[in-house]
């Protein structure tokens, strides 16, 4: 009697577990709603994945520290330069709504020249920070950087330049 009774407890056990690391599962996988990040916490993280990348020294720390900032404050984009993307285009004609989709299109081409310059300063200014062999880890990690923008590109399903 005793036996079963334990067999019993252990197989809901069992189950109530395996039911409790499902919907776990479920909820990591749901979008949360992202919080502003701060340029300054922004810099903070990137400077701290960095350190423990690159093995930075007290002082590559606060030069490189300083570089995220200015560069993560220069980033951040005003709200009045953002087009609204919230804005109902149900009543809008077909050519009013080509002309918005080509300004969007321009819009998303222009940030994106932008970030990638921005992008390639703020590398020119790290790579001036760090030592050889850092630099060699820290060119690793652009090209890591740039497999995975592509990859999740394609994830997307986004178009390429040439197509839409």
């Amino acid at each position: 009697m005793k036996t079963s009774n334990f067999i019993t407890v252990v197989l809901a056990l069992v189950l109530t577990t395996n039911v409790s690391f499902a919907q776990g599962r479920n909820r990591r996988n749901q979008k949360m709603p992202q919080r502003p990040v701060t340029p300054e916490k922004q810099a903070e993280m990137m400077t701290k994945h960095m350190t423990a990348t690159l093995s930075l020294t007290e002082d590559q720390i606060k030069e490189i520290y300083d570089i995220n900032l200015k560069f993560a404050e220069k980033n951040k984009a005003p709200k009045h330069e953002r087009m609204d993307k919230s804005k109902k285009r149900e009543n809008l004609t077909e050519e009013q709504k080509e002309e918005w989709k080509a300004a969007m299109k321009e819009m998303r081409e222009k940030k994106m020249a932008e970030m990638k310059k921005c992008m390639a300063e703020k590398d020119k200014a790290i790579f001036k920070v760090l030592n050889d062999d850092q630099d060699k880890i820290y060119q690793a990690e652009i090209e890591k950087r740039k497999k995975m923008g592509m990859k999740k590109h394609e994830e997307r399903g986004h178009q390429g330049p040439d197509e839409d």
